[in-house]
């Protein structure tokens, strides 16, 4: 720093301790004084002066404060807890490590602070306060978030620019708000409350880190929250990765609708923590509640908020709390029944809840907390939020509704206490009554399968003019069972459309009550009939009466789909009226005809429809009515029959009647009649009972029906409620009167006939539900008279024969029965007399035994009355207990048998029948008495039923010996109320003895908790004997007692939580013990297993496990049986999903509810077993997950002093068991962390908890691996394993450093490295001093090391990169020192590069910086050690070159056009390796190519590359290693195996002849060596047949073509080269061109042949020079050699000079080669067109190019053959083709000019090798295609003719040109003998033309006979 600066700086004053700034520039400090920072992050400001400020990077250590959140103060007290055992662990870690200098000195420069100084205009202050979790977390995104801004920008991602844009401008703006000092508090925090919802909406939808948060929004991370509740935590949130889970829990919240599997949600307003059905279901936030714990270690959780949370959240935003406190919310609603969108939703089902917050500004606030549940755990509170409605009116009649947030109600349905004599089912307007009694219910519990639903129907608008007053009648129809499941709500409208009653207009709505869950997933549909009420006729042109009927209009209907009813919102539709006017007599079907086929019908003309609107509240009437207290004075509309559960104290008395038909003679009518009947209630003596009727909206005290015109057989269908006091019940009748109407009456005629129907039968039960006819009596008496009449002896009446009113019944009371025994049992004592008078009417025995035998639903609606009946009989002993047991057993069966019952529902209503209503004082004698003989007795059936009623018997049991304590200490309980409010039940009791009030608060969530007051020893025996019978039975070995024994421990857990104050905490870990040891563990009976460990779950959930004498007996236990069940090798998925839950049940207890770390030595032994778990099971599980967590989190909780203990100790350090179980562990973590099975990529902290806590473990087992060391150095002992623990331990080391998810943006680290420390970092000094320890046994490791320790070479991190050269340096220093070579190494490095480098990324990975890298490293450490000399720079030479060799291969692409490249890369790299001996690799390569040449098609190729891998061998008899696919093996087996591999190879790529060359050398070793004439003649006759398809098949052979690379823009490897090119079979030349071209793009193909210009050579572009060549074979090459006429022209120098003295003496020459060849021509046998063909093509490095010149200018009309010259451009490459690739570089060009005559002799000796290959294939029957044998006959033969020969004729053979070149008279004696041979060749060609053509070419096989004669004529020379 200058002088200057000094000078003007001198002062430094210190500023206040909370001084914080944000820096608004980056700052990049020059001097060693300043420091940098980038722009938003926040700086401790300590001192300042004149322009400079003085302070440290918050962030840059761990203790700084403000930018993380794990030093933000503020947590809840659970947490501090679980902080202060932690902090204790990190004590003691801390001493530990206390041990290790080299890491306390690492740890000591991470943690070192970075001060220095700034400019002050870089930084603008701010408070420290101002800096909370929120706005630290917002600082921290939007440098992150920019960063990835920048880099989708680079990459070009446009979507995902665009939705990262979007965000980081809102969070940017958000935070200038939030720093602003000119931001009011309030929208500060209103900002707060959104920014997170936003951030994580952010990172849910890019994929980002998955940040799980605690009540005040801080990310939950270990050192705040529990271990495993963060990884539940993560679970629930991750719908990523368990996608499918979510979608189960939202399909089964939303299947309360029909075909529905998510609930309407309006994207547009959907924040980052709602579910929305367009994002996955996607779940954004969970919050944490600190007190929480589980039995679940990955089930789904119930979140959900305290009352306290809601109304505070609902105060903010302006909503109604009313009913706050759901256990289990399905959704909190906050829109408005216009159509606003959802915004805020919990999702429950099952008892697992997937939670989200509201994006409004208390969606973040830290009172949302989340509650315990489990996967298999039944909902204890079934309700659901709701919405409250409000209504304002429009002005136009009818009313607008909104719903405002409540959160959930409590209660889901309840009990009354006591009796109520009220008739509380009167619809009356108010419904006080009906009120009440829901009010007063009081549940407990409920059973999650039941869900009941209201539906509210608004009625808008009615769009139809009927002209007369309209009746609507609106019902809810279930198409599926086809009928109606409610009662009908009647909406009455005057002639103008308008309600009666002008108070109504805008309330014309109606609750639908009681619609069960199964229901709404049926085919629902709302169905309104139109009746209007006037005359008979509207459009007749009689006058019509003052009379009016009721008569039938239209119908509609509308599906209840997810499109028209919702949860919770309003959705208006439009009802079309169908009308009935042609369709009158079948108007009660009309709705039918309207569902299944409504085109049929026709709509009401000019009618519109009929608007309503459909909301669905789901929960119980109570709860929706306490969250919408508007709806408390809306008419409700009952369930046609009873709802799925009926709770004790629940009183409805409704018999509905339904008058269905009726059959009327016609008398002497000349039509049919209207018959309208009129229904009345009356006594016996005919008094009529007003107001017992109840239809539409109102009570009545008569009925009229419909009236049908003209129809003797109406058929009504019509509905009415009967509501009479119970007591009066038995005196009711139903009068019918029927009359006639007419269409001009002004007074209702008399009726022509009357019918009556009594409600009881004499036996006092109900008349039956079915349909009774009831027959038509004549009378002339009023309805008043005609009851009475029917006494009258001379009454005059007469029944109406042929007439009947059918009338349907159903009963739907829980006050009166149709069932006699059930109504005997009831009254049992209530007949007059003594008891034996009541024995004689009805043996209560033959009823108890008979009880079976009543229709089950009767017992349900009657269970109060009927236990209370059963119980006194067996007070009072007057019949066999054990008869009274079994029927109580099984009416407990019919609840708790799932499997059978259809009404475990109901389950609810028997808790609270126990808990308020149960009052015997001495059964529990009895049942004890009875549970013991019947679990000693055989009757396996009444065993089954007795164990699966246990639970409820218990509780009977222990309430009345509750009870009995109660009466024997003067307590008896008078009255009894309860009142649900905000989840708690306060109960009031008064007592006689005392007038003290006791008021006791319970949770009504949780089971009924018993209490009693006294206790004594001989109940607690007899109690106690109960159990210890269960034990006795768990311990029978027969088979058929299974099911007993899987039902006993199903049941257990129920029963033994209501063991809690009977027993003492150790009695009860006794029976507990004593129970669980009892059953025994048998791999064949998996759900026994299973429930067993259901039972341990249990126990060790609750407070068994919490208290500390307890926990110890307990805990032994646990662990023994987890030990047996885990050590099975048939554990299922399940059962280990079961054990993991189990281990981390008890590892939360430890953590979080007994908060003493310590006792995780408890579990410290079960260790091996975790891991045998975690090794077996499959890798996609999430078990295995759930128990690699359990690892982590024991390990994470473990204390150096355990580890000690657990390995000196437990195991032992003397025996290899110690040893051989921490490899084990090291190897599966390696294993864990490798394949990356652990935690998902976006778990970030519980990666981070992973890295952290393998740190740990890998420093506390380095120190026992080192005391380990120092024994066997000491007495010398090296063995296995200690090679196996060493090499397990460096490669856990390198695995460490190598992972992916230790690499982190610069704008993450800061944040990580606050928390943990630079982990990688931390571990060095570690590994260094231990591979420093080894020092000479390092060589010994060098096999598994080498590969580590370049590995870490690899990474990008320059410290890490240090240590790897640095361990592998002293490898090579040690193998020195030892062999004074550095050979293993050498050979390890090359094997391991290779193996390193087929990897994936293996290009980038030798990249040009690697090896540099490696190279200058090496070089530089071993030339400052004299120890390595010189061969030092060996070695560094020859792996520089490998790495080249090996990166050039590695870096081409893996695509076709490629293949060539990527060959002779290969190929580069075999050579070296051959000469550096390096054989193994060698071979691994050939065979590399070899694949690649097959996948190519290129076999000729491939069998050549793999006589590579055979020459390498010798035929002896030498043993070779297992190697590859290949077996052990002599050295002569593999040679034989790998020849005929390349057989194989040869005849898929028809190159027999290389095949016959192989098999003659196979030949010979058959034959000669090995004498097994079996594979000889096998050879023979394989031999055989390639012969003849040489002979026979056809080939195709490739084309070649000449490739010129110019222009400096291509690689130095091919720029200004030539190669040529080994075509594809059939591959033409634009085929070719193309293929070239795709691989260089940019270049520009040029036209011509010649060589390029400077221009183009020098310039920096790609220019590609392509033509086609001829091979030139090695009898044409020994030819064109010999040839006199050769002008060779070298490519670098075409010098001409002398050219023709050289053409002289080459003439002498000539002349004595051409005799020569004239003689061998002589004496060779005709070599067939099939062989020549392969010989031209086959064994070529020659090739030639053919240009035709002239030397002078022919004159028109000339003959062109005089000057036609040939110039052949010869091309001469390395490698003989075909080889083992398909290019090779051309190293000599020449040129050779062809005179016109020589051309000519080419050209017809071609011409007849063509011929005569054509005459053989068609002579042979190769060929059957004869068109181009016929061509190519008459091309030669028309064209001799037409001067083609006499072109030649005239010009070689006249006087004039043998005089002028006597030289060419050998030339000429070839060509006349050329085309002697012409003549011979055509003669047969066309004798075999004239064999294979066919008849229709005989004329032109004549006129080419002709031409031929002719030719041959002339052709005499």
């Amino acid at each position: 720093m200058s002088r200057l600066f000094l000078a003007n700086n001198r002062v430094w004053n210190i500023v206040p301790n909370d001084t914080i700034g944000v820096a608004l520039f980056s700052f990049n400090g020059t001097e060693p004084q300043q420091i940098s920072f980038s722009v938003g992050e926040v700086l401790q400001i300590e001192e300042e002066s004149t322009n400079w400020y003085r302070g440290k990077l918050i962030g840059s250590t761990s203790t700084a404060i403000g930018l993380t959140t794990a030093t933000s103060p503020t947590l809840t007290s659970t947490n501090n807890n679980i902080n202060n055992n932690n902090n204790n662990n990190n004590n003691n870690n801390n001493n530990n490590n206390n041990n290790n200098n080299n890491n306390n000195n690492n740890n000591n420069n991470n943690n070192q602070i970075i001060r220095g100084i700034f400019p002050k205009s870089y930084v603008a202050i701010k408070n420290v306060q101002d800096f909370d979790i929120v706005t630290n977390e917002l600082t921290q995104v939007i440098r992150e978030w920019g960063a990835l801004l920048m880099k989708y920008y680079k990459e070009r991602k446009i979507n995902e620019y665009k939705v990262m844009k979007d965000r980081l401008s809102l969070l940017i703006e958000w935070h200038s708000k939030i720093v602003s000092s000119t931001t009011q508090p309030q929208e500060v925090r209103e900002i707060k409350g959104k920014v997170i919802s936003k951030i994580e909406e952010g990172r849910r939808l890019m994929g980002l880190d998955m940040i799980v948060r605690t009540p005040n929004s801080e990310p939950a991370h270990e050192n705040n929250t529990g271990i495993i509740q963060l990884y539940r935590m993560h679970h629930e949130l991750d719908t990523l990765k368990y996608s499918k889970f979510t979608q189960q829990q939202i399909t089964q919240a939303s299947s309360i609708l029909p075909s529905s599997s998510s609930l309407p949600i309006s994207s547009s307003s959907i924040s980052s923590s709602s579910i929305s059905s367009n994002n996955n279901n996607n779940i954004s936030n969970i919050n944490l509640q600190s007190s929480t714990s589980s039995n679940s270690l990955g089930g789904g959780t119930i979140l959900s908020s305290s009352s306290a949370s809601i109304s505070s959240i609902m105060n903010q935003s302006g909503c109604s709390a009313s009913g706050a406190g759901s256990a289990s919310m399905i959704p909190t609603l906050n829109h408005s029944l216009s159509g606003n969108s959802l915004t805020s939703m919990t999702l429950m089902s099952n008892g697992q809840s997937l939670s989200s917050l509201s994006s409004s500004p208390s969606a973040s606030s830290p009172s949302n907390a989340m509650k315990k549940s489990t996967p298999f755990q039944s909902v204890k509170n079934g309700s659901v939020g709701r919405k409250s409605l409000s209504r304002t009116n429009t002005g136009d009649g009818f009313v607008s509704s909104s719903i405002s947030a409540g959160s959930g109600g409590t209660i889901l349905a309840a009990g009354i206490s006591g009796n109520s004599n009220n008739n509380n089912n009167n619809n009356n307007n108010n419904n006080n009554n009906n009120n009440n009694n829901n009010n007063n219910n009081n549940n407990n519990s409920t059973n999650n399968n039941y869900q009941p639903n209201q539906i509210f129907l608004d009625l808008r608008v009615f769009m139809c003019a009927v002209g007369e007053e309209t009746e609507l009648y609106f019902s809810i129809y279930n198409k599926n069972e086809g009928k109606f499941i409610s009662e009908e709500y009647q909406v009455g409208l005057t002639q103008l459309g308008m309600p009666h009653d002008i108070d109504k207009i805008g309330k014309l709505s109606t609750l639908f009550l009681d619609i069960s869950k199964k229901e709404m997933q049926a085919e629902l549909y709302l169905v309104v009939k139109l009746i209007r009420k006037g005359k008979m006729l509207v459009d007749s042109n009689k006058k019509a009466g003052i009379v009016q009927y009721r008569r039938p209009f239209g119908v509609s209907v509308l599906r209840l789909t997810e499109d028209k009813i919702a949860v919770g919102k309003e959705i208006e539709s439009i009802m079309t009226i169908y009308t009935s006017s042609s369709q009158e007599t079948t108007f009660s079907l009309l709705h039918e005809v309207a569902i299944k086929n409504p085109s049929s019908l026709q709509s009401v003309p000019k009618a519109k429809g009929i608007c309503v609107a459909l909301t669905l509240l789901p929960g119980d009437l109570n709860s929706v009515l306490n969250e919408n207290p508007v709806l408390k004075d809306v008419q409700r509309t009952n369930k046609l029959g009873f709802p799925e559960v009926i709770f004790p104290g629940v009183i409805r008395n409704d018999i509905f009647i339904t008058l269905e038909t009726g059959e009327y003679s016609q008398d002497r009518k000349t039509s049919a009649k209207n018959v309208e009947i009129l229904v009345q209630i009356r006594t016996e003596e005919g008094e009529l009972l007003t107001n017992s009727l109840f239809y539409g909206d109102k009570l009545k005290s008569e009925y009229k029906s419909m009236v049908y015109y003209h129809t003797n057989q109406p058929h009504w269908s019509e509905t009415f409620r009967i509501n009479l006091p119970i007591t009066m019940i038995d005196k009711a009748y139903l009068v019918f009167s029927i009359r006639h109407c007419t269409t001009s009456e002004n007074k209702e005629r008399a009726p022509f006939a009357m019918s009556y129907l009594k409600l009881t039968n004499p036996d006092g039960t109900v008349i039956a539900n079915k349909t009774h006819s009831i027959s038509s009596w004549k009378s002339s008496k009023s309805m008043e008279e005609f009851l009475p009449s029917l006494k009258d002896p001379n009454n005059k009446n007469a029944i109406r024969k042929g007439e009947v009113t059918k009338v349907k019944v159903l009963l739907c009371s829980t006050m009166l029965t149709q069932n006699l025994s059930l109504l005997t049992l009831l009254k049992w004592n209530q007949y007059n007399g003594d008891l034996g008078d009541v024995l004689t009417k009805m043996d209560v025995e033959t009823i108890l035994r008979n009880i079976t035998y009543v229709d089950q639903i009767e017992i349900i609606k009657f269970m109060q009355e009927t236990f209370n009946a059963l119980f006194s009989i067996l007070d009072t002993k007057i019949s066999d207990p054990d008869l009274v047991f079994n029927a109580i057993t099984w009416i407990i069966g019919l609840l708790v048998d799932e499997k059978t019952s259809r009404y475990t529902n109901f389950r609810p209503v028997l808790d609270v029948y126990i808990e308020n209503h149960f009052k015997s004082t001495v059964s529990h004698i009895h049942l004890i008495g009875a549970l013991k003989r019947i679990l000693a007795n055989d009757s396996f059936k009444t065993l089954m039923t007795t164990l699966k009623s246990m639970e409820y018997i218990l509780k009977f049991i222990v309430t009345s010996k509750k009870n009995y304590d109660n009466k024997i200490n003067g307590i008896t309980t008078t009255t009894t109320t309860t009142a649900a409010t905000n989840n708690t039940t306060t109960t009031t009791t008064t007592t006689t003895t005392s007038t003290t009030t006791t008021t006791t608060t319970t949770n009504i969530n949780k089971q009924p908790t018993i209490t009693i007051s006294s206790t004594n020893d001989s109940f607690k025996q007899d109690l106690t004997s109960v159990f210890s019978a269960l034990s006795t039975l768990m311990k029978r070995t027969e088979g058929n007692y299974i099911g007993a024994q899987t039902t006993a421990l199903k049941i257990f857990n129920s029963m033994f939580n209501d063991l809690g104050q009977l027993f003492s905490i150790e009695e009860r870990c006794t029976i507990a013990q004593n129970f669980v040891d009892s059953v025994r563990y048998d791999e064949n009976f998996k759900l026994l297993n299973m429930e067993k460990m259901n039972v341990i779950s249990n126990l060790v959930e609750g407070d068994l496990f919490i208290d500390g004498s307890s926990r110890k007996i307990l805990i032994a236990t646990v662990k023994k049986h987890l030990k047996i069940h885990m050590g099975s090798n048939s554990c299922s998925v399940e059962d280990t999903t079961k054990h993991a839950q189990i281990i981390a049940i008890m590892i939360e207890q430890i953590q979080v509810k007994i908060k003493d770390t310590s006792l995780i030595w408890e579990l410290v032994d079960l260790l091996p077993e975790i891991m045998r778990a975690i090794i077996i099971s499959p890798w996609n599980d999430f078990s295995k997950l759930d128990m690699i967590h359990n690892l982590y989190s024991i390990f994470y909780l473990m204390e150096p002093i355990h580890y000690d203990n657990y390995i000196e100790k437990t195991l032992g350090t003397e025996g290899n068991q110690c040893w051989h179980f921490i490899t084990n562990l090291l190897q599966l973590i390696n294993q864990l962390l490798s394949t990356g099975s652990t935690y998902p990529e976006n778990w970030l902290t519980l990666s981070m908890f992973q890295y952290s806590t393998v740190k740990k473990v890998i420093t506390q087992i380095s120190k026992y691996i080192l005391g380990k060391l120092k024994d066997v150095n000491q007495k010398n002992d090296w063995n296995d394993i200690d090679l196996q623990l060493w090499s397990s331990f460096f490669s856990l080391s390198t695995t460490y450093f190598k992972l992916k998810g230790l690499n982190f943006s610069e704008t993450k680290q800061n944040s990580i490295k606050s928390r943990y420390g630079d982990m990688r970092n931390d571990l060095i000094p570690t590994i260094q001093q231990m591979w420093q320890s080894l020092d000479r046994h390092q060589i010994k490791l060098l096999p598994t090391v080498i590969s580590p320790f370049l590995e870490l070479m690899l990474i990008n991190q320059t410290n890490i990169k240090k240590l790897g050269i640095d361990l592998y340096y002293q490898l090579l220093k040690c193998e020195f020192k030892e062999y004074k070579s550095f050979i293993k190494v050498e050979t390890e490095t090359i094997n391991t590069l290779d193996i390193i480098t087929n990897s994936p990324e293996g290009s980038e990975i030798l990249d040009e910086k690697f090896r540099r890298f490696f190279s200058q490293n090496l070089e530089e450490k071993m030339s400052t050690d004299p120890l390595v000399g010189d061969q030092s720079k060996i070695f560094i030479r020859d792996m520089t070159i490998f790495l080249e060799l090996l990166y050039q291969l590695r870096t081409l692409p893996d695509r076709p056009e490629f293949e060539d490249d990527r060959t002779i890369a290969c190929m580069k790299l075999m050579s070296y390796l051959k000469q550096t001996d390096r054989q193994d690799t060698y071979t691994k390569y050939v065979h590399l190519l070899c694949n690649q040449h097959i996948s190519n098609g290129n076999y000729v190729e491939a069998g050549n590359t793999l006589l590579l891998h055979a020459d390498l061998l010798e035929w002896s008899d030498e043993s070779l290693e297992e190697y590859g696919e290949f077996r052990q093996q002599t050295k002569r087996e593999r040679k034989e195996r790998l020849y005929k591999q390349a057989i194989e190879y040869f005849d898929k790529g028809k190159g027999w002849e290389s095949a016959v060359s192989l098999m003659k050398q196979l030949i010979i070793q058959y034959e000669e060596i090995q004498l097994d004439y079996q594979k000889l003649a096998d050879i023979l006759q394989q031999e055989s047949t390639f012969y003849r398809k040489i002979i026979n098949v056809e080939r195709f052979f490739s084309e070649y073509f000449r490739v010129g690379y110019y222009g400096k823009g291509f690689d130095s490897n091919i720029q200004g080269k030539e190669f040529i090119y080994k075509g594809y079979e059939l591959e033409r030349m634009s085929d070719f061109v193309q293929r070239i071209q795709t691989k260089f793009p940019s270049a520009k193909l040029l036209t011509y042949t010649e060589l390029p210009p400077i221009e183009i050579l020098d310039s920096n572009q790609q220019y590609l020079q392509i033509f086609s060549v001829k091979p030139i074979s090695k009898e044409q090459l020994l030819l064109l050699n010999q040839s006199s006429n050769t002008n060779t022209n070298n490519n670098n120098n075409n010098n001409n000079n002398n050219n023709n003295n050289n053409n002289n003496n080459n003439n002498n020459n000539n002349n004595n080669n051409n005799n020569n060849n004239n003689n061998n021509n002589n004496n060779k046998k005709p070599i067939s067109p099939a062989l020549q063909k392969y010989r031209q093509n086959n064994n070529i490095s020659t090739f030639v190019y053919s240009k035709p010149f002239k030397k002078v200018k022919t004159q028109k009309g000339g003959n062109e053959f005089k000057d036609l010259w040939i110039i052949n451009n010869y091309y001469v490459v390395n490698d003989s083709f075909p080889t083992t690739h398909r290019r090779s570089e051309i190293t000599n060009h020449f040129e050779v000019e062809l005179s016109p005559i020589e051309n000519a002799v080419n050209s017809i000796m071609a011409k007849n090798i063509e011929i005569a290959e054509m005459t053989g294939k068609h002579e042979n029957g190769i060929d059957s295609n004869i068109s181009p044998f016929t061509m190519v006959l008459k091309g030669v033969i028309d064209a001799a003719v037409n001067g083609g020969v006499n072109l030649y004729k005239e010009v070689f053979f006249s006087k004039e040109y043998i005089q002028e070149n006597p030289d060419k008279k050998s030339i000429l004696d070839k060509l006349r003998n050329a085309l002697h041979h012409q003549v011979q060749v055509l003669e047969k060609g066309l004798y075999v033309h004239s064999k294979v053509c066919s008849a229709d070419m005989n004329g032109l096989q004549d006129q080419l006979n002709i031409m031929f004669t002719r030719m041959r004529n002339e052709l005499e020379l």
